[in-house]
């Protein structure tokens, strides 16, 4: 049995719980707390050194936020996610040893809020030192969204080639070196994917006030919350007092509303639970760790629920907010036709079960080829989550990996991959070859067009290639390249006395098409017209034809003296 009970101050409350009346504190105390001495039955006593009292730290997080509103680069999602996807706890506790590490659906180190001494609230971490973290994921995020180093400077610019630069704010290093730290390494990692970040560093006190007027894109800050989750409203709500990083969603106000006021707990967590999956999934506010507060408790009342974040107010309240992992998911992934063409697409079904085998529904799906997602959904009721896929260009048949990560929270991620047999889409194409004139003179040119298309369309930029069947014929030009409308053009002329048949024969090649062959004739010969005789100057016809007969007459006698003798 639980009994609340109301204290006007932390003086009374503590005298209580010295007192042997009271287990626990519910809120958080100040520095100064901790020491105060207290006369109990004439014995000084205080929280801080008494054998029976806990000091339990709580709630203050260390997050990352980037700034949503219009015009800030951290308002794109790819952009942002790719930035929240290179944070890492494990840095963090390099300068906070002592201290426990959060997770988010983007950094997937520990469960937020959790209890690492019972069985259902604990996870897996890997403790400091940690392998090696490539970037090379984020650098592919953000060549993907068009995020790219265009002059060779080594900083990227802005998918419209505008200059691109990042103001990060947080603490001065007089205020925390280990927290300055952190802020550091952040940008630090954050210039490493070629961005131009700098770190300004504001006052504590006034940090409210700059988070608020929105001249930002990343702060990197200590936040403490209440004990209860309705400190989320103040964060993300579209009306809440700490909404520094500019959420607007209504579907996320009323997840937000339905945490506040629910009195069941299934309900209450549900709510909850969605929008910390919607606000983390969105990498809008990603925490690091949890430390600085103090709570206090009787030592050995709450076995299992001392000496660490979250402490006993980590059960009574946080409770409801809890990620119990469930496991680990398994994913299969079936692809179905595995034989598919270039530019086609062919349906990648993914299944996600638990450790048991049972489906698990609402897990989130993404679709990988060659580092590139290429689809993404939740899977139903029965863990089945099926999409189309388009295959990738191929220069011949290629072995192609589908890559599956399926996620959920409060589950250990899975991975899996299939293969599928990408060939090349080979289309026929079909060549037309004109000539402008069936029959011409020598000398006289034809213009010979070749159209190529390919399923009704032009097909730009195929080779064609001119053969000329025939002697004394020729092309100006024996090979070129289709424009626009699938169109060459060239002269043909013929050197010919006679009458001569041509054939003009084009051959044509383009990728990711087999080759296609036309022809046209053409015929080159002399004009035909009258033909006029010669004419000897001096004589007319008449005589011309008088002396022709004459010495057809002379010769006829000739030839019969001839026989006589």
């Amino acid at each position: 049995t639980v009994t609340f009970s109301v204290y006007a101050d932390t003086s009374a409350a503590s005298l209580a719980l010295l007192s042997g009346n009271l287990d626990f504190i519910g809120w958080g105390l100040s520095v100064d707390d901790p020491g105060t001495i207290y006369n109990i039955g004439g014995t000084n006593r205080s929280l801080l050194f008494d054998a029976t009292i806990v000091n339990n730290p709580g709630f203050t997080q260390l997050v990352v936020g980037f700034n949503l509103r219009g015009g800030r680069t951290t308002s794109d999602s790819e952009f942002r996610l790719a930035l929240a996807d290179t944070l890492s706890p494990l840095l963090a506790r390099q300068a906070h040893a002592n201290t426990i590490v959060s997770r988010s659906p983007v950094i997937n180190e520990a469960v937020p809020w959790f209890n690492p001494n019972l069985p259902i609230y604990q996870v897996v971490t890997t403790e400091y030192p940690a392998p090696t973290y490539l970037l090379t994921d984020q650098n592919q995020r953000l060549d993907s969204a068009g995020y790219f180093d265009r002059n060779g400077d080594g900083i990227r610019e802005k998918p419209d080639g505008s200059p691109l630069s990042l103001v990060a704010i947080g603490i001065p290093v007089a205020e925390s070196s280990r927290i300055f730290t952190i802020q550091a390494s952040t940008v630090d990692v954050f210039s490493r994917l070629g961005l131009a970040v700098s770190l300004e560093s504001v006052p504590s006190a006034s940090l409210p006030a700059r988070l608020a007027s929105g001249n930002f894109d990343v702060f990197i800050a200590s936040l403490p919350t209440d004990l209860d989750p309705g400190f989320l409203s103040d964060y993300f709500g579209s009306a809440g007092s700490k909404n520094y990083v500019h959420v607007l969603d209504s579907a996320l106000d009323s997840s937000l509303q339905s945490a506040n006021v629910a009195l069941a707990t299934a309900s209450r967590q549900s709510a909850v639970m969605s929008v910390q999956d919607r606000v983390m999934n969105g990498g809008y506010f990603v925490p690091l760790i949890h430390f600085n507060a103090l709570e206090a408790t009787v030592r050995g009342s709450f076995a299992g629920w001392v000496n660490m974040p979250g402490g006993v107010n980590n059960f009574w309240t946080y409770q409801k907010v809890h990620v119990s992992l469930a496991g680990s998911l398994a994913a299969g992934l079936t692809i179905l036709p595995t034989s598919v063409k270039a530019g086609a697409t062919t349906t990648a079904i993914a299944k996600v079960t638990d450790a048991e085998g049972a489906p698990v529904s609402g897990a989130v799906v993404s679709f990988w080829i060659a580092g590139s997602q290429v689809a993404s959904g939740t899977t139903d009721g029965t863990g089945t989550l099926s999409t189309a896929i388009t295959a990738p260009s191929a220069q011949g048949a290629t072995d192609v990996q589908v890559t599956i990560q399926a996620s959920k929270l409060g589950y250990a991620g899975a991975t899996t991959s299939a293969w599928m047999t990408v060939t090349p889409d080979i289309r026929a194409l079909a060549v037309a070859v004109t000539s402008s004139a069936v029959t011409i003179a020598p000398g006289t040119p034809a213009t010979i067009t070749v159209t190529v298309t390919s399923g009704g369309s032009a097909v730009s930029g195929a080779t064609v290639s001119l053969d000329v069947i025939g002697l004394g014929g020729k092309v100006a030009a024996a090979s070129g390249t289709t424009d626009v409308q699938g169109k060459f053009t060239t002269t043909f002329t013929a050197d010919v006395g006679p009458r001569t048949q041509f054939r003009v024969v084009a051959t044509v090649t383009a990728t990711g098409h087999s080759d296609g062959t036309g022809s046209t004739t053409v015929i080159a010969e002399q004009r035909v017209g009258t033909v006029e005789p010669r004419v000897i100057a001096g004589l007319d016809t008449t005589t011309i034809i008088v002396a022709v007969l004459a010495l057809v007459v002379i010769g006829a006698i000739a030839a019969m003296m001839g026989r006589k003798k």
